[in-house]
Formats: C-alpha cells, sequence, structure tokens
C-alpha cells in the first residue's frame, strides 16, 4: 500500500499533462528564485540517441547547470525512484515510436537561492520550471499502441 499512492499519482501525472512539477505548483521560472539553470535538453521515453536509453533521472544534467542533484528531484528519486522508474520503463515498452512528441517530451529548469513568499500564483513553489520542448514537430507522431 505504500507505494500504490506515489505509483498512482506519478500515473496520473504522466497520462494528463506529462509535466512533474506541473501537478503540484506553477512550472514557470518565477521571481521567486534568484537564478535558474538553463533549460535542460529534452527527456524522452526511448531512441537512437544514448541519453534517451536512460532512466528518467539520469537524463537530467548533472551539476549546478542541471537538475539532477536539485531538491526536488533528489526526493522524487530517493522516496520514491523505484516506482518511478518501473512507471517509466513500462512507458517506454509500449511505447511505439521514437521520435520524441511534443505533448510528452519535457526540459527542465531548476532554481537557485528561492523563496516561497508571495502570492501563490507568481511563485515557482517547488522551485521547478519545466516546458514542452521546443522545436519538436509531433505530425503524425503516434507515441503509444
Amino acid at each position: 500500500m505504500g507505494l500504490f499512492l506515489p505509483l498512482v499519482l506519478i500515473s496520473v501525472i504522466s497520462i494528463t499533462d506529462g509535466q512533474i512539477s506541473a501537478m503540484f505548483g506553477n512550472p514557470i521560472q518565477a521571481q521567486n528564485c534568484e537564478s535558474w539553470s538553463e533549460w535542460g535538453p529534452c527527456v524522452w521515453l526511448k531512441g537512437n540517441e544514448k541519453r534517451f536509453q536512460r532512466s528518467y533521472f539520469d537524463q537530467l544534467l548533472p551539476g549546478r547547470k542541471g537538475c539532477r542533484s536539485h531538491v526536488f528531484f533528489r526526493l522524487l528519486k530517493d522516496r520514491w525512484g523505484t516506482a518511478f522508474n518501473n512507471f517509466y520503463n513500462y512507458l517506454r515498452e509500449i511505447t511505439v515510436s521514437e521520435q520524441q512528441c511534443g505533448e510528452c517530451s519535457y526540459q527542465q529548469s531548476c532554481g537557485r537561492q528561492c523563496h516561497r513568499r508571495g502570492d501563490v500564483a507568481m511563485i515557482n513553489p517547488l522551485f521547478v520550471a519545466e516546458r514542452r520542448c521546443m522545436g519538436i514537430d509531433q505530425n503524425k507522431v503516434n507515441p503509444v499502441d
């Protein structure tokens, strides 16, 4: 039962919007963070590129330029990493196309030196911004069977 709720939560997130941080807050580069990392590479389920064959967490950039060691993703990985990876691998198995889908491929940017003061509509409470990958042509892409 302990893993059931996180698995359901992750399923709902992936199916409804594709964005992880959007489920919990405002996923924009808000002013409540002093600085933001550059937008990371697109995260995708599968493909010919080596990075698409790695886990979700390993596709995030390491270091200060990336989000892999950001508190939000560390917490997600430490607490629900196994369930998240199992679900991610399941999606990878049922995904037909190796082409990125613009509705299911996202980039992340992580805030540094942030606070939670201010109007909830104007801040990013998780300090993680996400956006659809730019320049992805999703015409005629059918990501799942």
